[in-house]
């Protein structure tokens, strides 16, 4: 007999809760005025259990209550037809014998959103006795397609509906209680170990999250990652861990987050779960619940006040003295400044990255705001880097994982956040901003300009000056720190950040430039300091 339905977690009638992931196929673009109703075929394995009498196709639109249900008899495959355009769509299948007693669902949900203003979507799942299933999605309308097999989340499923093809995308998966990720596969070729995954979105892509089971062989090693509310971050849910696992499973690690950084040690159990509560003076706890999976380099887990609940992950240190980090090296970082230069910082964030071999970042920079940061942490082994930097004395932070690429360029996007401070000179009313970073490794050889050319343009843009200024500079090691009609330069040749002055048409006064250059991108960037705000500055080679 089939086990009964109040035992198992569907979430295909409203008194069950959520059990189990399932493929996400996502369309690329999306344009739901303009698409008629689509369906998607569903397929999976029989089981052998010669109680079950049927089977039960359960599918909603939130992910939370599957409302709607189609029995289809003894068959394995169906049609679902009128898929809403533009929506997400779940699915979920479940065994029934004669009396519809239901098995547990398939360890997987599909995720659709139709892309096309035709055509049907397959993909195919495997349900039965052991509910050890695996989904395969073959996507006729050229959509791309995420693949889960075994039981694990993928997250932010919540902002796929943002993707567009030619992006890039960043994954997590998080496994269930009593399994461990076990890697990404690009169609059906192994690409990366760690739950944390980045790729180019493309049609007739499929990315596969592989889950298993089994117990966790705790491994000794150092952990550096981020917690943040992927749909909503925000200051008060935003941090970074620090953590040292030994041989035992005893992990000692530090939480920041705000101005405050709390210490505490927690035991793995022989599946690699843990769990911790911490106190916080005048702050509601937080609890932290973390899956430990050190053959992949990973752990995983939340980070909770019983409000909010913001997603953990964190990342192995790998390199050592005889495996150097390959991104070992010298850069430059650039975070640009926003549009809406009355209300948020118009200028570009700069600094200078180092990363030694044993993968230590170090950053030292400017905020587009002037506001001084620095940074240390690991680079994982791929290629990740977990940026979290405390700011404005807890009443802000910037927070986001940057990826360093084969090419020598850093990118991603970044959450810059500040609380109203009323007595604050620059920006009293607070900001957020989410400015997508850009790096470059960063060379110098003596007697060649640091950009490809040895003259150049200045140009400030969006600050107090009454008008946008371009002035025409020399960049030249033999031009620089010379005054070239009130314009003076000077690049630091050690790490590629430059500053200078020239003068304010309106005022007659200096006014001081600092920045960065990106060698890759060919370009400068940083910013000046007006009365209420900050500009940008933009530095080009001469055409």
């Amino acid at each position: 007999m089939i086990e009964q339905l109040n035992k198992f977690g569907s979430k295909c009638v409203p008194n069950r809760n959520l059990i189990a992931t399932f493929v996400a196929s996502l369309g690329l673009v999306l344009s739901p005025s303009a698409l008629p109703a689509q369906s998607v075929s569903l397929a999976w394995n029989s089981t052998t259990n010669p109680a079950v009498t049927g089977y039960l196709v359960c599918s909603g639109t939130n992910g939370v209550n599957f409302n709607t249900q189609l029995d289809t008899g003894t068959n394995t495959a169906v049609t679902v037809t009128n898929i809403t355009p533009g929506a997400t769509n779940y699915f979920e299948v479940l065994a029934h014998d004669a009396n519809y007693h239901l098995s547990p669902p398939s360890p997987s949900e599909f995720v659709f959103i139709p892309n096309q203003a035709a055509g049907t979507n397959s993909g195919s799942t495997n349900t039965g006795s052991t509910n050890e299933g695996a989904t395969n999605a073959a996507n006729t309308n050229a959509a791309f397609s995420l693949l889960v097999v075994g039981n694990g989340v993928l997250t932010p499923v919540s902002a796929v509906g943002q993707l567009q093809e030619g992006g890039r995308f960043t994954l997590t998966a998080i496994p269930a209680r009593g399994s461990r990720f076990a890697g990404w596969s690009s169609n059906s070729v192994s690409v990366a170990a760690s739950p944390k995954y980045t790729f180019m979105v493309e049609s007739n892509l499929v990315v596969q999250a592989n889950f298993v089971t089994g117990p966790v062989i705790l491994i000794p090693g150092n952990y550096n990652g981020l917690f943040y509310v992927a749909s909503n971050a925000a200051v008060e849910s935003s941090g970074s861990i620090v953590a040292s696992v030994d041989s035992a499973g005893t992990m000692s690690a530090k939480v920041s987050l705000g101005s405050r950084t709390h210490a505490f040690a927690v035991q793995f159990s022989a599946s690699g779960a843990a769990i911790k509560t911490i106190e916080r003076p005048g702050l509601s706890p937080i609890t932290v619940q973390l899956n430990l999976d050190p053959t992949n380099g990973a752990m995983t887990g939340t980070v909770s006040d019983g409000i909010w609940t913001s997603d953990l992950i964190a990342d192995a240190a790998v390199y050592s003295r005889t495996n150097p980090a390959p991104q070992a090296g010298k850069y430059t970082l650039v975070f640009p400044g926003s549009g809406n230069g009355s209300n948020q910082p118009a200028g570009n964030g700069f600094g200078s990255v180092t990363v030694n071999d044993l993968g230590g970042v170090t950053f030292i920079g400017t905020l587009g705001d002037g506001t001084p940061v620095t940074s240390t942490t690991t680079v994982s082994g791929e290629g990740q880097w977990p940026l979290y930097i405390s700011l404005y004395g807890g009443k802000g932070s910037m927070v986001g994982w940057l990826s360093f690429t084969n090419d020598g360029i850093i990118d991603g996007q970044v959450g810059w956040f500040k609380q109203p401070q009323p007595s604050a000179k620059l920006y009293p009313g607070g900001f957020t901003n989410s400015p997508v970073a850009l790096g470059s490794s960063y060379h110098f050889t003596n007697g060649l300009p640091v950009l490809g050319s040895a003259d150049g343009v200045l140009s400030l843009i969006n600050g107090s000056a009454q008008e946008n200024m371009t002035e025409r500079v020399g960049i030249s090691p033999d031009a620089q720190d010379k005054d070239q009609g009130g314009v003076k330069l000077v690049f630091n040749n050690s790490t590629g950040l430059f500053k200078g002055s020239l003068r304010n048409p309106s005022t007659g006064q200096p006014m001081s430039v600092v920045g960065a250059v990106l060698q890759s991108q060919q370009i400068g960037a940083g910013y000046f300091l007006g009365t209420t705000g900050t500009g940008s500055v933009v530095l080009s080679p001469a055409q």
